[in-house]
């Protein structure tokens, strides 16, 4: 569990950073199947050794006992991931005006969503 908030949290400091970066990879979503573009490998490729490498933290976090294995590791892998994706997504959309109504800042909102995220996965 400890090495999955880790790679959340890193995921959620590249976001900061890089926004562009979750904007691009929203706009590929929704063309890959409309181009016959071969680039389109090279990111569904890096996806698939992304989903590999956070299966493998899940998997692991089974075994030890800290993540749930409710479900298996891949079905796990993949909503978590689409999770996390519309959570950056919508935070470059409206997550600064929607954190200033309810009286946060962005980031303490922000921690807050990867926090519940990460607590649907933990052993209760």
């Amino acid at each position: 569990m400890e090495i999955l908030t880790q790679n959340i949290y890193g995921q959620y400091a590249y976001y900061k950073s890089h926004p562009e970066v979750f904007c691009i990879m929203y706009d590929i979503g929704n063309v890959r199947a409309q181009t016959t573009n071969p680039k389109i490998n090279e990111f569904l490729s890096l996806d698939l050794k992304i989903t590999n490498s956070i299966k493998v933290i899940i998997e692991n976090g089974q075994v030890d006992g800290s993540i749930s294995n409710a479900k298996d590791a891949l079905t796990t892998t993949l909503h978590f991931k689409f999770f996390l994706t519309a959570i950056f997504d919508k935070l470059i959309i409206t997550g600064s005006n929607y954190a200033k109504h309810i009286g946060k800042s962005e980031d303490e909102f922000a921690k807050g969503l990867l926090e519940l995220v990460i607590d649907t996965l933990r052993i209760h």
